[in-house]
């Protein structure tokens, strides 16, 4: 018996290495194609690598620390750390498949882990994060050991065997490094309070497995938490928990430094309960279906079509069938079972409503091996006594998949030079900002996916703002961040037309302007037009040039002035800059008048217009206190002669001038001006 016992593990592990080699075959081209490394959360991976790498940091308060410390031993400011990132993650991909197996074969035997494997081989999104930087590729094995290790705690704190602690132990040990990879880890505890909670009521806090659980969980958990109790001021600071998922959309999260991202409390307070159940609503209907297939999902099956809800309406029929013979024939099985179906629920409503943010189906991918070892062992009377015919076919099928896909091993060689020369524009363009900024200093970039802004890792990346899509607005912005660096492309632009529309265009090859913002320079390359453009940013031209101080009711202070030409020639046109800074939100549209009076008093020349905009025409527009305005004033030529200039500030609506605080003046006389002497 233990001869053949010990055959059918030769002969599992020869199996599982094929199944292994089968899958770095079909994962090796998807690895050559990712050449950009700041596709979905790479960037950010890479990013917080490179800060382990320098003692910088841990995390960015939304990735956890735990899959970038595999990474971190390897980061450099090269585009080789992305290509071994990449191998990095299909070596983890390579061990997820182990652990996989070597767990669903204490639940189905040897031939039902071999089918799980397989399955989970085929799986699109597993796959995708085996050849990505991504962090499902670490979460998916730790989530399936936290699960079978915390069902199997629960089942023993219940029952009162002595081994409850020691599986106790190891249930808060891999929930824990399962939070430590990603946030929703923290539904493991949830999870594992509520299944107790359900069975024991609060005798629950009596057991000592379940203090056991928590202890260890805490344990694991404490560096992140001192970590973010001193970077963030809160141990279990999470953006996602405390500001993502009260979003209506992600676009929502690009917001001005000044700015404060949205919280439940003001979630609630700015919608109703019946948009909040609307959105939940159309989240359950129209996105977890699509979600959930998503995950599950095998290479070859259609993304969507009649298969999404087949396989919808198929899960909740097995579901159905699980529990009606968990109930009836197998109750020993009825904690792993109310334990998988509480946390199938718990994550259904959370990404529901996390659906306006993003949909994404790695989201669910932990819960696929789980899914597929349920089916299995509810399928297993089938196959129970007949392994060996069906390991001979296994074998077949995987030897000749194997053959079919043996060229993949030939892109390995050449993984590092292809990702050389794909990325060597976007390398190129971040040099040169690494050349012209310092270490912390701020420049702009994004939102866009099409750079590499990782390797300026010690650098403050600002990406363009939703929010507030106007030029005095983003000027501010410039301004109060001295930002001396700005990168445009084409991503960019689409994604915040309104503001950049102003001055570009997009065109067949690339963004072209006419004109550019006031202090703007284009740098790389040297000409329009360019797909990615290098901007030079002087906040000089903000400055006037001749200081004069006037605050006009609270509401808006002149800086000062200047004048181009700095001497006005006779009869040649001219322009008077005023530059202004909002003391108070502009809610009203307010116009600025100048008024040139020759000696006699008389006006000779004129100018008048909206001090920003007319804002009957932009309501949905903010200008906010502290916000720059440059106001140019194209003037008429004068004769030569003795000039006062006075400028003056109305209320659109009302037609009421604004008096001056000091003065009281709503005439205030700005400087004498001569032309021709």
């Amino acid at each position: 018996m233990f001869w053949l016992m010990r055959r059918n593990s030769v002969i599992y592990a020869f199996l599982l290495i094929l199944v292994l080699a089968v899958f770095v075959t079909a994962v090796m081209p998807a690895i050559y194609q990712n050449t950009a490394s700041s596709a979905w959360d790479q960037r950010d991976y890479l990013k917080i690598a490179l800060w382990m790498s320098q003692g910088d940091g841990i995390t960015d308060g939304n990735r956890s620390p735990l899959y970038p410390l595999f990474l971190a031993p390897f980061a450099s400011r090269e585009i080789a750390f992305f290509t071994t990132a990449k191998l990095v993650s299909l070596g983890i991909g390579l061990a997820g498949l182990g652990i996989i197996f070597a767990v669903s074969r204490r639940i189905v035997g040897g031939l039902g882990a071999l089918l799980v494997i397989i399955l989970f081989m085929a799986n699109v999104e597993y796959r995708q994060a085996a050849a990505f930087v991504d962090v499902e590729v670490l979460l998916v094995p730790l989530f399936l050991l936290a699960w079978y290790t915390g069902y199997q705690a629960i089942d023993r704190i219940v029952s009162g065997t002595s081994d409850a602690l020691t599986w106790s132990i190891f249930a808060g040990l891999f929930a824990g490094l399962t939070y430590l990879a990603k946030g929703t880890g923290m539904l493991l505890v949830l999870l594992f309070a509520a299944v107790l909670l359900l069975i024991l009521g609060l005798d629950m806090l009596r057991k000592r497995g379940f203090w056991t659980f928590i202890l260890t969980f805490a344990l694991v958990s404490l560096p992140l938490w001192i970590y973010n109790a001193v970077r963030f001021g809160n141990p279990l600071f999470n953006v996602n928990t405390q500001h993502y998922i009260w979003l209506d959309s992600w676009e929502e999260s690009y917001v001005y430094p000044s700015d404060s991202l949205p919280t439940a409390v003001s979630y609630l307070e700015t919608h109703s309960l019946a948009e909040m159940a609307e959105r939940l609503w159309n989240g359950l209907t129209l996105v977890t279906p699509k979600q959930w297939y998503g995950a599950a999902r095998l290479t070859g099956l259609p993304e969507s079509g009649l298969l999404v809800w087949g396989t919808a309406v198929l899960g909740l029929l097995v579901l159905l069938l699980i529990g009606y013979q968990v109930s009836r024939t197998w109750p020993d099985k009825r904690i792993p079972f109310l334990y998988t179906l509480l946390g199938l629920v718990m994550f259904i409503i959370l990404f529901a409503w996390y659906h306006p943010i993003s949909n994404a189906a790695r989201f669910v991918l932990p819960w696929i091996p789980v899914i597929f070892i349920s089916v299995v062992w509810w399928l297993g009377k089938y196959w129970r006594g007949k392994e060996r015919p069906y390991l001979l076919i296994t074998f077949s099928i995987l030897a000749v998949i194997l053959l079919i896909q043996m060229d993949s091993f030939t892109l390995l060689p050449r993984l590092y030079a292809h990702d050389q020369t794909a990325s060597r524009q976007p390398v190129a363009t971040i040099q040169a900002i690494l050349r012209r900024t310092r270490p912390g200093e701020t420049f702009i970039l994004g939102p866009t996916h099409d750079q590499v802004e990782w390797l300026a890792y010690d650098r403050t990346i600002q990406p363009i703002p939703l929010t507030r899509q106007n030029w005095p607005s983003f000027s501010t912005l410039l301004l109060d961040e001295n930002v001396s660096t700005i990168l445009l492309d084409e991503e960019t632009f689409t994604r915040r037309q309104i503001l950049l529309a102003d001055y570009w265009r997009l065109t067949d090859d690339g963004l072209t302007a006419d004109i550019l913002p006031p202090g703007w320079t284009l740098i790389e390359p040297d000409i329009f037009p360019c797909a990615t453009c290098l901007f030079a940013f002087d906040g000089e031209v903000f400055t006037p040039l001749v200081r004069q101080e006037m605050d006009f009711a609270g509401q808006v202070k002149l800086l000062g002035y200047t004048l181009a030409p700095a001497a006005p020639l006779p009869e040649q046109p001219f322009t008077l800059t005023l530059h202004w800074q909002l003391l108070a939100p502009l809610t009203r549209t307010t116009h600025v008048f100048v008024h040139i009076l020759d000696e006699s008093g008389e006006i000779v020349a004129q100018s008048d217009g909206p001090l920003i905009a007319d804002l009957q025409y932009y309501p949905d527009q903010e200008f906010p206190a502290g916000s720059y305005v440059l106001d140019d004033h194209l003037l008429s030529p004068l004769l030569p002669g003795a000039y006062a200039v006075h400028i003056g500030l109305y209320d659109w609506e009302t037609q009421q001038r604004l008096a001056t605080a000091v003065t009281n003046t709503n005439y205030p006389h700005l400087l004498q001006l001569k032309i021709g002497e």
